[in-house]
This record gives C-alpha cells, structure tokens and sequence, in this order.
C-alpha cells in the first residue's frame, strides 16, 4: 500500500514538473524540446535546463532570438526592474484615487540630490499632506 501511494506522488510530481515545462527552439529553429530552466550563467553564457530528470547544458548561442530574450527576463536585474515599473504603477493609481494627488502631475515632483533638482517619482502614495502657505507683506 505504501508502494503504491509513493509512486503515485512521484508521477503526480512529475506530471506538475511537465506542466511547467517551456518549449526551447535552437537558433534555426529546426530542433526543440520541452525542459525547465535550471540556472544562467550571463557571463559564461552558458543554460542548464531540466529535461525530465537530466540535467542539459549548452551555450546560450545554440537558441533562438525569442528563448534569449526569455532568459534575460529571467535575470535578477529584469526581475527587479519589472518590480518598480510595477510598483511606481501602482503608486499613480493609487495617487489617481485622491483629491490632492490626482492634481500632482508626472514629471513636476523634483528632489535636491547634491545641490541639484532631479526629477522624483513618488514610491508610495501618502495619506496625508503638508500644504505650506507662504506670503510676504
């Protein structure tokens, strides 16, 4: 009986490992194979993809235009600046749903970094503001 239960996780774990599986073309485009995506070595150029259980490893050359511009979406870097564009979406949306900040206009927000204006994009949409008034008689 528990036979019969391990094997029956072991194919229900490999039949979820299928499913997530992507289709990688070589750079002609004559030869593909599914597998999963292991790791990348941008310097080394170099893609380790699980093909079932195996382990392939080749030269990041030996794929197509549309397979390496995946992988650098893959990156740490792509990844983190998917994440801000996101975030600073998010943040206009929400700055879009007030009174006052749907009157602050992209673009106008500046901060002094080393005596200079540069231009800011707000990271977080605040609850309350500061109006400061001043006038001289």
């Amino acid at each position: 009986m528990n036979k019969t239960i391990c094997i029956l996780l072991a194919a229900s774990g490999l039949s979820l490992i299928a499913l997530q599986a992507r289709t990688w073309t070589s750079a002609d485009g004559s030869k593909t194979f599914e597998g999963n995506l292991k790791s990348y070595d941008k310097a080394a150029g170099v893609v380790k993809v699980l093909k079932g259980i195996r382990e392939v490893s080749f030269k990041v050359d030996m794929l197509s235009e549309v397979d390496r511009e995946w992988l650098e979406s893959q990156t740490p870097e792509a990844k983190a600046e998917v994440d801000a564009i996101d975030k600073a979406e998010a943040v206009l949306e929400e700055l879009e749903k007030q009174v006052i900040g749907s009157k602050i206009k992209k673009g106008v927000l500046s901060v002094l970094e080393d005596d200079e204006f540069v231009d800011h994009t707000m990271t977080y949409a605040p609850e309350y503001y500061v109006v400061y008034y001043s006038a001289s008689w």
